[in-house]
């Protein structure tokens, strides 16, 4: 009786034994697969070496990332979290630094606290546009605050022109904007058109960035008082103080230039810290606002725009660059329409007769005027038929 409960006990305690045993080898097994799954991973990622900050969008893109990887069998993909909107878009992107403690960016940006209305106003102005300038920007590699230029050069005004003839959100002189394909006549001016002034105006700046070596300031420099002063300007630096390195804080420029550097690197803390400046960023979907439609044919820009259900001046408005507002296929086959409209107004361009612009082309001339002169003679010297006085006599004295 007693062999057989002592065997019954040592029968008990071998399957407990083993079951343990069981149980212990498994756990080993599972762990070794686990740890094995993750060493795969690092080894054939390099995702370690470009970690992106949490800040950073979780979004499907890795196109717009600094640093390449080395690994030649990356197929891996970066997820960051999604953009509420463009402004966060545009400081991912900024990398030239904070120069808030230099004191003629200080001098700007007190007074730009100054100014918030007009910095508001801006604001808003930038809202068709900004997505689609951030987003060239970045795809090119350049620093984000590129995409701030409009916003010194125009204020954001499509339409804006300057004493000196600089025209557009970019402000392109009229031979530099030939020289970056930009034609002009008295029915087309396409340093208006906004998309095609934003590819010859980065284009332009990747050019001088090179010539520059790298260096954005003297860039940016550049872009305001070309690179013949700017280059002039390091030549005489360099001569006065041998083995120096030049930089925009050093070199002798012209007084407008002196403070459109600061006015940028100023303007960037506006829009990073907007109530200090009492102001509030408008929302701006961080996706295309505008889209380009194709048209083959001359269109009455106000018809189409109220066909298509939008207000009579909408298409004018985004299609400065056709100065009577009708489409010339000559000099350009797209037009510029709110995404959300593409689809009626692609209908409409579709179903509507040719519109042909006037024989009488209004354009826009500035003459410098010598002393004495009248009204006459500064119509015979423009070649003008008719003059409307009333407008000439109130410009008169500019």
């Amino acid at each position: 009786m007693l062999n057989k409960r002592n065997l019954c006990i040592f029968y008990f305690f071998f399957l407990f034994f083993s079951l343990l045993t069981g149980c212990s080898s498994n756990k080993i097994k599972d762990t070794t697969n686990d740890s094995s799954i993750l060493g795969d991973l690092d080894n054939s990622s390099s995702e370690k070496s470009s970690e992106i900050p949490e800040a950073y969008p979780l979004i499907k893109d890795i196109s717009y990332s600094n640093k390449q990887s080395s690994s030649q069998n990356n197929n891996y993909q970066v997820y960051r979290r999604p953009l509420s909107n463009t402004w966060e878009y545009l400081f991912q992107g900024f990398r030239l630094g904070n120069h808030m403690a230099n004191p003629r960016v200080r001098k700007v940006a007190n007074e730009y606290t100054q100014k918030s209305q007009i910095l508001s106003s801006m604001t808003r102005r930038s809202i068709p546009y900004l997505y689609m300038i951030t987003n060239e920007v970045r795809r090119r590699g350049m620093p984000a605050e590129v995409a701030l230029l409009p916003f010194i050069e125009s204020g954001f005004k499509p339409k804006a022109y300057s004493r000196s003839g600089a025209a557009g959100l970019w402000q392109f002189m009229p031979a530099t904007g030939k020289d970056y394909g930009l034609p002009q006549n008295r029915q087309f001016d396409a340093r208006l058109d906004p998309f095609a002034a934003t590819q010859a105006a980065l284009n332009y700046l990747q050019k001088l960035n090179r010539q520059f070596h790298g260096d954005w300031l003297l860039t940016f420099a550049a872009y305001n008082a070309g690179e013949g002063t700017v280059s002039r300007a390091i030549t005489r630096f360099k001569r006065r103080h041998p083995g120096q390195r030049a930089t925009f804080w050093s070199i002798d420029l012209p007084v407008e230039t002196q403070r459109y550097v600061p006015k940028l690197l100023a303007f960037k803390d506006v829009v990073l810290r907007p109530e200090h400046y009492g102001i509030r960023l408008p929302y701006i979907p961080n996706q295309p606002h505008l889209v380009q439609v194709h048209v083959n044919k001359p269109i009455n820009l106000r018809l189409a725009a109220t066909q298509a259900g939008l207000s009579q001046h909408t298409l004018v408005n985004l299609n400065p660059n056709f100065l009577q507002g009708v489409t010339s296929p000559h000099q350009s086959k797209r037009v510029i329409v709110p995404r959300s409209y593409m689809a009626q107004v692609s209908d409409v361009i579709r179903r509507l007769p040719p519109a042909y612009a006037s024989k009488q082309v209004s354009h826009r001339v500035r003459y410098r005027a010598k002393k004495k002169m009248d009204l006459t003679q500064i119509a015979k010297v423009n070649r003008a038929s008719r003059i409307n006085l009333p407008i000439l006599q109130r410009h008169k004295a500019s």
